[in-house]
C-alpha cells in the first residue's frame, strides 16, 4: 500500500531518474565491459588493497607500492569495499577495479538528480540538468577508470551530502543530522578531492540559504559527528605520521593555470562533435543572471578557482544545474511559452508542446550520448605490456629499479607508469603516484617523470643528463612503445652500456651492464 502511494506521488520523478541513469550508464559502462583490464589507472589502489589483505584488513603504516616508503594514509573506504567484494564473492580484484568504478559512477547520476531536485524544486529542470550531468564527459571520465574506485565513491557521497544540506537549510529538522553525518563520513573516508569539494560547497550553500541559526547549528553538529565517525582512520594516520601527509597532499593539489582560462571559455566539458552543453549552459548562466540567482554562477567560478586537480568533474555539478535551466528555457521558448525563464510551476506538457521541442530534445539527447561515448576513456594495458611486467617480476631481483619510458607528457594518464610498480612489484624511479603524501616529494617526482619521458625521442645522452640531475640511472630501462621511442631504442641497442634482456610486441627492456 505504501509502495503504491509512493509510486503515485513520485511516479514521474522515478521514471525520470531511471531514464537518465540508464542513459548515462551507456558511456560509463560500455568500454569497461568490453575490456579485459581496468581502464587506464588504478595500480596504486590495487597494491593498497592487497596490502589490506596481507594485514588482515587493519591499516598498514606504509603501502608496498613502489618501494614501500609511501605512508598508507589514503582514505580507505573504497579500498575496503573493493577488497571485501573481491573476497566475499570470489571475484578477481582486477575485475573489481574494472567494473566497480564505472558502476559507482553510474550511481552519481541519481545522486545528482536528488541534489538538483532539492536545489531547484522543479522536476523538468532537474531531469534536464541530470541529462546534462549524465552525458558531460568530464563528469565521469576519471571516475570510470581503475582509480575511479575512490573518486566515484566519494563523488556519490558528496552529492548526497549536499542534497541533505540543502534540505536541512530549507527545513531545519533534527533528524537530518543523521543523514548528513553518514554521507559526510562516507565522503571523508573516500577521497580528499571530493571532501574538499563538499566542504566549500557546504559553505557556499550555507551562505546562500543559511539564515536560520537552528539550521546552521544542526549543520555544525553534523560536521562534528562526521569527524568523530571517521576518526578511527585519521587518528590512526596522525598517530603514525603526524599531519604532514595531509599538509603535503593539500599543497600538491593546487589549481592548474589552465582552469583560469578554460572556465570562462566553458572549455571543460571535453565534448566532441557539437559542443552542445557549453552553449546550453551559457543560456542557463544568462537566465540565472537575468533572475539574479547568483548561487550557480558564483559556485561555478569558485570551483574553477580553488578545487585543484580534477576540477572539471566538480565544476560539472553547478554547471550541470545551469545547463538544465538553460535547456528548459530553450525548449519552452521554442515551444512558444511566454515564460522562457521557466518558472517552478511549469511542467512537461507545457515545455514539450509542439513538435519542435520534442525533436530538439531528442536530437540533443542522441548527440550528447554519442559524444559522451566517443569521449569516454577506452585504453587499458595490452597483453604484451602485461607480459613484460610479469617478466620483470619473475626475472629481476626484488630490489631492482626501473625507468619506465612511454613518451607521454601527462603522468596522470600514463597507465604503464602507474601499473608497473603494482604488477611488476619493482621500483619505478619516476612514478609520481602516491608521492603527494610525502612532503616536497611530489613536485620532484613530476619533474623526474617529465624529464625522463622527454628522452623517448632522443638518445642515451638524454638519459645521461637526466641521471646527472637525479643522481644516477636505474638498473633497467623499460621502453613501453619501441616504435614511438625509436631514437632511444636504437641508441640503447648500439650502446655498450646497455644490454637488451626482454623484447615483445612493442615493449623492450634493457639492463645496464
Amino acid at each position: 500500500m505504501r509502495f503504491a502511494t509512493t509510486w503515485r506521488t513520485h511516479r514521474s520523478s522515478i521514471i525520470a531518474v531511471l531514464f537518465v541513469t540508464t542513459f548515462g550508464a551507456i558511456p560509463r559502462l560500455f568500454f569497461a565491459l568490453v575490456s579485459r583490464f581496468p581502464l587506464n589507472d588504478g595500480g596504486m589502489l590495487y597494491a593498497m588493497i592487497r596490502d589490506l589483505w596481507s594485514s588482515g584488513y587493519s591499516l598498514p603504516a606504509y603501502t608496498s607500492y613502489n618501494g614501500g616508503s609511501i605512508p598508507f594514509v589514503y582514505p580507505p573506504l573504497g579500498l575496503y569495499l573493493a577488497g571485501g567484494i573481491s573476497s566475499l564473492l570470489h571475484v578477481s580484484l582486477l575485475d573489481c577495479l574494472r567494473l566497480l568504478p564505472p558502476s559507482l559512477s553510474v550511481l552519481t547520476i541519481p545522486a545528482f538528480f536528488l541534489f538538483s531536485q532539492a536545489l531547484l524544486e522543479n522536476e523538468v529542470q532537474t531531469t534536464l540538468a541530470s541529462l546534462a550531468f549524465a552525458t558531460i564527459p568530464t563528469a565521469f571520465d576519471w571516475g570510470i577508470m581503475g582509480g575511479g574506485l575512490t573518486r566515484s565513491l566519494g563523488f556519490v557521497f558528496a552529492l548526497l551530502t549536499l542534497q541533505q544540506i540543502v534540505g536541512l537549510l530549507r527545513h531545519p529538522q533534527p533528524w537530518r543530522i543523521a543523514g548528513i553525518s553518514l554521507t559526510a563520513t562516507g565522503t571523508l573516508l573516500s577521497h580528499p578531492s571530493t571532501t574538499w569539494f563538499a566542504v566549500y560547497s557546504a559553505l557556499i550553500l550555507s551562505i546562500t540559504y543559511g539564515r536560520n541559526r537552528k539550521a546552521l547549528g544542526y549543520l555544525m553538529l553534523s560536521g562534528g559527528a562526521a569527524l568523530l565517525l571517521s576518526s578511527p582512520w585519521w587518528l590512526t594516520v596522525v598517530r603514525r605520521h603526524g599531519v604532514s601527509p595531509f599538509l603535503a597532499a593539500s599543497g600538491s593539489a593546487g589549481t592548474p593555470l589552465s582552469s583560469f582560462i578554460a572556465a570562462p571559455l566553458l572549455q571543460f566539458t571535453n565534448q566532441p562533435l557539437l559542443a552542445i552543453w557549453p552553449v546550453v549552459g551559457l543560456v542557463g548562466l544568462l537566465l540565472c543572471i537575468n533572475r539574479r540567482i547568483w548561487l550557480l554562477p558564483g559556485w561555478t567560478l569558485i570551483v574553477a578557482l580553488i578545487q585543484g586537480r580534477g576540477w572539471p568533474a566538480f565544476i560539472d555539478v553547478p554547471f550541470g544545474v545551469m545547463a538544465g535551466i538553460g535547456l528548459a528555457g530553450i525548449l519552452s521558448l521554442v515551444g512558444g511559452s511566454r515564460r522562457p525563464d521557466f518558472e517552478a510551476e511549469s511542467a512537461w506538457p507545457e515545455i514539450l508542446d509542439g513538435i519542435a521541442p520534442k525533436l530538439g530534445l531528442a536530437y540533443i539527447g542522441v548527440m550528447t550520448l554519442l559524444a559522451a561515448t566517443i569521449a569516454a576513456p577506452k585504453t587499458s594495458l595490452t597483453h604484451s605490456q602485461l607480459d613484460a611486467m610479469a617478466w620483470a617480476r619473475q626475472h629481476t631481483p626484488p630490489e631492482s629499479t626501473f625507468a619506465v619510458i612511454s613518451g607521454r607528457s601527462d603522468w596522470s594518464g600514463d597507465a604503464n607508469d602507474e601499473w608497473f610498480p603494482a604488477l611488476a612489484q619493482r621500483i619505478s624511479v619516476a612514478t609520481p603516484q602516491g608521492r603527494e603524501w610525502e612532503p616536497n616529494e611530489f613536485a620532484r617526482r613530476q619533474a623526474d617523470y617529465a624529464g625522463l619521458q622527454a628522452c623517448a625521442s632522443q638518445t642515451t645522452a638524454c638519459l645521461d643528463r637526466w641521471a646527472q640531475i637525479r643522481g644516477g640511472l636505474p638498473e633497467y630501462i623499460y621502453l613501453v612503445d619501441v616504435q614511438a621511442s625509436a631514437p632511444l631504442n636504437d641508441s640503447l641497442n648500439s650502446s655498450s652500456d646497455f644490454q637488451s634482456v626482454f623484447e615483445s610486441s612493442g615493449v623492450r627492456i634493457f639492463a645496464r651492464r
